[in-house]
């Protein structure tokens, strides 16, 4: 940039004078696209990640929810054995003893 200043300066610009600002300003391009291309593939990748991950727990939710209706809809207390059995909530952390209920 400090080459353009100087231009600014004279009456009659050349090629020899003009040509190292130019280097310069490529070179400082080719930098910023090599920091630049790789950030914004590693981006989309993740992000991609994170719409399939959120897709995969709006499912769950929905699937949960449905079976929450189904066994309030049947009348009486939801039992824990009854919705904990099924296979959308059958996970490790479903069958842990924090997340039962007393009988």
């Amino acid at each position: 940039m400090s080459s353009f200043v100087a231009l600014g300066g004279v009456q009659q610009a050349t090629l020899a004078m003009v040509a190292p600002g130019i280097a310069e300003a490529l070179i400082a391009t080719a930098i910023g696209l090599f920091a630049a291309i790789p950030a914004v593939i590693a981006y989309n990748r993740y992000a991609d990640q994170v719409s399939r991950l959120e897709l995969r727990y709006d499912a769950f939710m929905k699937s949960f929810s449905t079976i929450l209706q189904r066994y309030a809809a049947a009348g009486g207390p939801v039992r824990e054995a009854a919705w904990l059995r099924h296979p959308a909530v059958a996970s490790s952390w479903a069958r842990s003893t924090w997340c039962r209920t007393s009988t």
